[in-house]
């Protein structure tokens, strides 16, 4: 009977997977010249999904947490919070998909119906308190994940991106698993506020917590890209299609973030015997120092991004080894910004692959003049990715390091801040390319980004730049988001 009730609370998943069942539907009815149709039933869907978050929200900013289906998940602000990140996020790949030429090419239905199940397993995962539901949930997103990046059938390079997915996921996932069995073992729970319990309440070795807790964040860090799991990240995110790349930079990462943070702080909570603050300090500064260091020999736009998003998964680590509650809120508020700075460099990346047909740096010379908003924007956004005001990832960056010295982490935010300044070096490589190199060949005469993209990039580029003046509501929603 409690289960039933329970179902009450899942209304925007429900309508998700409804969305999911819409758009399936429709794949397989309309013909192949109006499958971008499918589009605007799941952006309606999404509207609809987006509804109910509102109003889920503000019951949850009435009557608290709850906790559902026996506590295998819990619907608060902090779940509710990540689930907007998924719902915008999966928006924009849906409407940049429908002028992607890469997808075109291929069943393209397929491709929006796959997008849309893979936001219905990072819903869950951001809810998820219970090993099983979160490992069922890391499942979903993987192994259609898979699929997105080997979507380009023919094609090598996405071919190969797709293996390297899948074997870097199965390794990572099969090390996590193994050590949920043996935290199930050590503790008799897989509900992770009864295993902190049990941890808080019994001496345990610390030898095994230890092996157990790397080994459970070896799936975690996979996801979030972060060292020394992020080797299949470049090889993945240039041979995937553009669109998903864009899409796996921003939702599959913030979902990774999302289980992080709860798994973290709620099983084993600030004070425990085994320092995984000093083990996210680590990992902090190996994966920044890494990413931005390797993206300073890309010389391809995509693979420079991808590990531009290893970097910034250093950066959001930095707020796990700060724990505190401003550490966490700097954390979500950060992500809250990566999400559009990224998504609008991908659009870019998007837009000039479709008429350049090419994405490596080489070809962006001298299309500053040529494509002027494009241009324009794709600067906003890497300056915004830099940390340089007047942007919001100034302002991200400003709080991430500001929770990083009030707990006297000295080390971690000089690091910090050298990274952002090596960073600076290859994004302005970009924009040197785009406004002070002549083109290689003459650039074709009919060169016009599609209206839709001209829409988005605007729509980008506006909260990049109003954020980084007037942060203070958005920021203050960050610091009310608390755990259930």
């Amino acid at each position: 009977q409690q289960n039933i009730l329970d179902v009450n609370r899942l209304i925007p998943e429900i309508l998700l997977f409804g969305v999911f069942g819409v758009m399936l539907t429709a794949d397989q009815f309309l013909p192949r010249r109006r499958k971008k149709w499918i589009v605007l039933l799941g952006i309606a869907g999404l509207a609809a999904v987006g509804g109910s978050l509102v109003r889920e929200g503000a019951e949850i900013a009435l009557s608290g947490p709850v906790r559902i289906f026996s506590g295998m998940m819990v619907i608060d602000s902090f779940s509710i919070f990540f689930q907007w990140i998924f719902l915008v996020t999966t928006a924009v790949t849906l409407l940049m998909a429908v002028r992607s030429q890469e997808i075109e090419k291929q069943n393209e239905g397929e491709y929006y119906i796959l997008t849309v199940a893979v936001c219905f397993g990072m819903f869950f995962l951001a809810s998820s308190t219970h090993l099983l539901m979160i490992l069922l949930s890391f499942e979903m997103i993987s192994i259609v994940s898979y699929v997105l990046a080997g979507y380009l059938r023919g094609d090598p390079r996405s071919s190969e991106s797709g293996i390297k997915y899948v074997i870097y996921g199965a390794f990572t996932t099969g090390i996590m698993i193994y050590g949920m069995s043996l935290l199930y073992g050590l503790t008799g729970s897989l509900q992770i506020e009864r295993i902190h319990d049990f941890l808080v309440s019994t001496r345990t070795g610390i030898v095994p917590v230890t092996v157990i807790l790397l080994m459970i964040s070896a799936g975690m860090l996979y996801k979030i890209a972060a060292v020394p799991f992020h080797m299949w990240s470049p090889d993945v995110y240039e041979g995937a299609p553009t669109v998903a790349t864009a899409f796996f930079s921003v939702g599959p990462k913030a979902a990774g973030f999302a289980v992080l943070i709860r798994f973290f702080l709620v099983t084993f909570g600030e004070d425990f015997q085994v320092d995984w603050r000093k083990l996210m300090e680590v990992l902090s500064i190996a994966t920044m120092t890494i990413g931005n260091y390797t993206a300073l020999r890309q010389e391809n736009v995509k693979r420079m991004l991808a590990y531009s998003s290893i970097g910034h998964a250093g950066y959001l680590l930095m707020g796990m080894a700060v724990v505190a509650p401003e550490g966490r809120s700097a954390i979500l508020f950060y992500l809250l910004v990566y999400m559009v700075m990224n998504l609008g460099a991908f659009i870019v990346v998007l837009a000039l692959e479709n008429l350049l047909h090419d994405s490596d740096l080489a070809s962006y010379r001298g299309i500053g003049t040529r494509l002027p908003l494009p241009a324009v924007t794709m600067v906003i956004f890497l300056v915004s990715l830099a940390g340089l005001p007047p942007t919001a990832g100034f302002v991200g960056k400003f709080f991430l390091f500001k929770a990083v010295v009030a707990e006297k982490f000295y080390l971690l935010a000089l690091v910090g801040v050298l990274n952002s300044v090596v960073s600076l070096f290859y994004y302005m490589r970009v924009v040197k390319a785009m406004y002070m190199e002549p083109p290689e060949q003459d650039l074709p005469q009919n060169l016009a980004v599609t209206p839709l993209y001209h829409l988005l990039l605007v729509l980008s580029a506006v909260p990049i730049l109003y954020l980084g003046i007037f942060f203070e509501k958005v920021y203050h929603i960050s610091t009310r988001v608390v755990f259930g």
